[in-house]
């Protein structure tokens, strides 16, 4: 059965546990809610729906024509993320220099480069370019149809440029393009702001004003998030990695501008998306001693599996500037 990242911060029985999720959370606010199925045998293996059955009228005292629907076998290997931190022994023994203290510090570092790295794979991850992770929402809109990858507008544009009755529209039909009302949407910050700009601009298409708002939302106690709203569809900002580099930056192209980005539609749940993770209770964390010191390491086999070729669609085509 599926989890998200706050059930598993609910019910983890480990205060450690439950501290590394917690925190890996509070770094990766848009995928707080997304549902991980779990995967013991790292292996996940699904059938993506094709071509229906043909249904048609028949003839009274005739056959209808046998037919069947079209599946491609598809299979999801999970891949391992995590880390290591190390306290020299010294530093343990000795209880003037805090030796717990400092372990404890490293290990909330540890957790948030993890949350931060797995929400990069989720969006920019790419097995042809790195094998040991994961392919994320840019690679696999890439190998989608045409109806699925929506153009802002020739050759990109700034949202101002484009202006409200545009933006309007192909955010419409953003929603559209895929399978089911989406889950949520997924941009970054700068485009977040900017259809907020957009709509409540002195003099805007009252339908847009109408239709996009920006509020703070709180995650979880303690945790809030800026979030957009579209038609009642949540929009968030991926935010950036470990290295505060924008995960969904302006690097894109889209006709002649390479300096574009995108906003991802995504249809989370059985048959759609959905996260994978090997253990209901998140990550596995492992710690032991030696002669060198105290080690503690988090280990987390994850990956993204999208089963139905319109569970995710993107709108490319926004510049910055």
């Amino acid at each position: 059965m599926a989890v998200t990242l706050l059930e598993v911060v609910q019910s983890s029985e480990s205060t450690l546990k439950q501290g590394i999720v917690q925190t890996i959370v509070e770094t990766s606010p848009a995928l707080a809610n997304v549902p991980f199925e779990t995967v013991p045998s790292l292996r996940y293996e699904f059938s993506k729906e094709g071509d229906l059955p043909t249904a048609a009228f028949r003839a009274e005292n005739a056959a209808y024509t046998a037919s069947k629907g079209g599946f491609n076998r598809d299979t999801i290997h999970l891949k391992f993320l995590g880390g290591q931190v190390d306290i020299d022994r010294k530093l343990v023994n000795v209880p003037t220099l805090d030796g717990q203290g400092q372990m404890a510090k490293q290990l909330s570092m540890l957790s948030r480069a993890t949350g931060m790295k797995l929400k990069a794979a989720a969006f920019t991850g790419n097995l042809t370019t790195d094998p040991k992770t994961f392919d994320g929402f840019r690679a696999i809109t890439s190998t989608l149809s045409s109806d699925q990858t929506l153009t802002y507008v020739t050759n990109g544009s700034t949202i101002a440029s484009a202006g409200a009755t545009v933006t309007l529209n192909k955010l419409n039909a953003l929603v559209d393009a895929c399978i089911d009302v989406p889950t949520a949407f997924y941009t970054n910050r700068t485009v977040l702001n900017h259809l907020n700009s957009l709509a409540t601009a002195t003099g805007t298409n009252e339908a847009f004003a109408n239709y996009f708002k920006l509020d703070v939302v709180e995650i979880m106690p303690g945790v809030r998030a800026r979030v957009g709203n579209f038609m009642g569809i949540p929009m968030y900002a991926v935010d950036r990695d470990g290295t505060d580099t924008e995960i969904l930056g302006f690097d894109q192209t889209s006709g002649n501008s390479n300096v574009c980005s995108e906003i991802f539609a995504v249809c989370w749940g059985p048959g759609r998306a959905t996260m994978l993770h090997d253990r209901a209770d998140g990550p596995e964390v492992n710690s032991w001693d030696d002669s060198t010191g105290r080690h503690v390491a988090i280990d987390y086999a994850c990956a993204l599996a999208v089963e139905h070729p319109r569970a995710v669609a993107v709108l490319q085509g926004i510049k910055a500037s």
